[in-house]
């Protein structure tokens, strides 16, 4: 999967406009909750079959640092 692909995945799960957001898009700025997070743990497993903590999830700052746990 193309980094471009994943990062619409990830928007897709959070809900978000793919026009209004991007890979700049800090996650203060949206409703990033506790079940967006685990939207995200999800869309990775299912989209790259990757398995990452939750606690990776505190450490990012953009939707482009979300998609970087997927690669």
């Amino acid at each position: 999967m193309k980094r471009i692909e994943m990062m619409l995945n990830i928007l897709q799960v959070l809900n978000l406009d793919e026009n209004l957001y991007n890979e700049e898009t800090k996650l203060e700025m949206i409703d990033f909750d506790s079940v967006a997070k685990l939207g995200v743990i999800s869309a990775i497993d299912i989209y790259q079959n990757k398995i990452i903590e939750a606690e990776l999830l505190e450490e990012c700052l953009t939707i482009g640092d979300l998609v970087d746990l997927a690669f």
